[in-house]
């Protein structure tokens, strides 16, 4: 089995290791702390693909980078998510039900792009010219929960009971976002640096959160 194991699959491990990681942070009364080391795991999904890319792999040695990616989303996203949720104080059995619908999409977002993957931009009816556009996913994709859990928990810094109603919010829009019939273009190169500013700025600010110095 280890000779599947190669830089890429290696950062794969690293980011689920750090999702499982922010939930005991979480989970343990350390929310600020669990959301900085959850955007670090969705740091190491955005990254991952990028340097199975520059790799020479066989196709056996694609296919299982691709279903390890695709299990580690659902594990680091959808379970782990779901407990950093689960700490931020959604307790009441409505709660609940909306932390297990957030999971179950999660799952059924991941499945159905194992399955059909993305769909090739829109052509302008009657061209004769193959479109030129990204390709986009149909739904939200689930490893934006790595940047919209940090993002909710700004509003909570101060209170317990103001993160318990973003979380509520965030939880039920990414349940809905993940499963919906929205086109979603694929970021192309030039978003991964936004990407890497927005994850390290909102570290930093829950870094400081868990400091006490905000």
């Amino acid at each position: 089995m280890l000779r599947f194991m190669n830089r890429a699959n290696a950062l794969t491990l690293t980011g689920a290791a750090c999702a499982l990681g922010a939930a005991l942070l979480a989970l343990s009364g350390r929310v600020s702390w669990g959301l900085v080391v959850f955007s670090i795991a969705g740091l190491c999904d955005l990254f991952d693909g990028v340097l199975a890319r520059s790799l020479e792999r066989t196709p056996s040695e694609e296919l299982f980078g691709q279903r390890l990616d695709s299990l580690c989303d659902g594990f680091s996203f959808g379970a782990c998510g779901a407990l950093i949720l689960h700490a931020g104080g959604l307790r009441h059995p409505a709660e609940i039900a909306i932390l297990i619908a957030f999971s179950l999409a999660a799952l059924w977002r991941l499945a159905y792009f194992d399955t059909l993957g993305m769909e090739p931009a829109p052509s302008e009816e009657g061209s004769q010219v193959p479109p030129t556009g990204p390709p986009r996913f149909l739904g939200l994709p689930t490893t934006y929960v790595a940047l919209f859990l940090p993002l909710a928990g700004l509003g909570g810094l101060h209170s317990p009971d103001l993160l318990r109603w973003c979380f509520v919010g965030v939880g039920l829009f990414l349940a809905v976002a993940m499963v919906a019939p929205v086109r979603i273009p694929k970021p192309g190169r030039k978003a991964y640096p936004v990407f890497l500013l927005l994850a390290l700025g909102l570290g930093s600010v829950h870094t400081l959160s868990a400091l006490g110095k905000l």
